[in-house]
């Protein structure tokens, strides 16, 4: 996902959306920021801070770790993956956004 760009698409369910994750990588060193978006309310919520030492280098991730929001969703609404505008560049990301 480029910076200030999505991914994907789903209904939510009502839950608290997290992330499961396998493997990432970053096309520049620095700070991405990733989130959902919810297009029924067009809001932006960013809840994970992930920092990429090395650039364009896959790294994996225990996919058994859950990173997850504070809060829960709108069930029906529709929501996709989201990488915001002050990401250090485009994320590349294995794994999935449940809703």
């Amino acid at each position: 996902m480029s910076p200030n760009g999505g991914a994907g698409n789903g209904t939510g369910t009502g839950i608290a959306p997290y992330y499961k994750i396998s493997s990432l990588s970053g096309s520049a060193v620095g700070k991405y920021e990733i989130g959902y978006y919810n297009g029924s309310n067009a809001t932006y919520t960013t809840y994970v801070i992930i920092y990429i030492g090395t650039a364009n280098t896959s790294f994996s991730i225990n996919s058994n770790l859950i990173f997850a929001s504070n809060s829960a969703d709108t069930s029906g609404d529709s929501f996709n993956a989201f990488n915001s505008s002050g990401s250090a560049g485009t994320i590349t990301i294995t794994g999935t956004l449940y809703v």
